[in-house]
């Protein structure tokens, strides 16, 4: 008996869900949505990368490695990402913006608050797509599993707008080398990192050319602000200087979904 046909979901994130002097400004989630069947598709896009790259097929991708450190090998990364069967999604929390009052200042309520937000909408994606949806996190260095699969447990008790009957019941944190669909994810990740995150080099800019790139993929539904870019920050997004492109080059791209 051949297993059903799901709809995978691979979640890693960018930036850190601190609060101190020293942390990322803003703390995001990239989600890189395929179907099972389409999965053989990614490992095919990891090799041709790797390929390309002079590296063994098999090595593990990582948008801040020595292999994907040069903007060349990120265009390329993410010219090769661009056409696979695969949909992506952004959510976001700028923390300049988030009172102290949420308790959203704390590691782990930011972390699990933004997977919440993931999940709800994997599962609203899978609803439409009439598919079960089988989630993936990137597991977090010094973040304990269990106080993520805690907290999905905890909502399964609580009214929220996540469709859980259109998800399977184990939600997965894996190990990022464990899964192609991670590791792309982590480059979705690293794409947003770069258009929302002034970086000191070159100083002060941020670089909106590598999320543009993946136009082609990234989810269709509108609002845009709502399903492809979520930030409960309002306008964050709608406020960046390449939202306009961005957005355009979604709605005139050709390729359904």
């Amino acid at each position: 008996m051949t297993n059903p046909e799901k709809l995978l979901f691979y979640i890693d994130e960018t930036g850190d869900p601190g609060s101190s002097t020293k942390s990322s400004p803003c703390f995001s989630m990239a989600c890189l949505v395929v179907k099972s069947v389409d999965l053989h598709h990614v490992r095919a896009a990891k090799h041709a990368l790797n390929t390309k790259l002079a590296r063994n097929p098999d090595q593990l991708l990582h948008w801040n490695s020595g292999a994907l450190k040069s903007h060349d090998a990120r265009i390329c990364a993410l010219e090769i990402l661009a056409a696979c069967p695969v949909r992506i999604f952004y959510v976001t929390f700028v923390k300049a913006d988030l009172q102290a009052a949420s308790g959203l200042s704390d590691r782990e309520r930011l972390y699990n608050y933004t997977a919440r937000l993931v999940i709800e909408r994997a599962s609203w994606e899978a609803r439409q797509r009439g598919l079960v949806g089988q989630i993936h996190f990137a597991h977090l260095k010094g973040f304990p599993i269990r106080k993520l699969t805690d907290y999905v447990d905890y909502l399964r008790n609580r009214p929220t707008n996540i469709e859980w009957d259109s998800l399977t019941n184990k939600i997965h944190v894996d190990d990022t080398k464990q899964r192609d669909g991670l590791q792309f994810a982590d480059i979705a990740a690293g794409a947003l990192d770069r258009a929302i995150r002034p970086h000191q080099n070159p100083p002060h800019r941020i670089e909106p050319s590598y999320l543009k790139q993946l136009h082609p993929v990234l989810i269709k539904r509108q609002p845009p602000e709502t399903y492809c870019f979520k930030s409960v920050s309002k306008d964050f997004y709608p406020n960046q200087p390449w939202w306009d492109d961005v957005t355009t080059l979604i709605q005139n791209d050709q390729r359904p979904g």
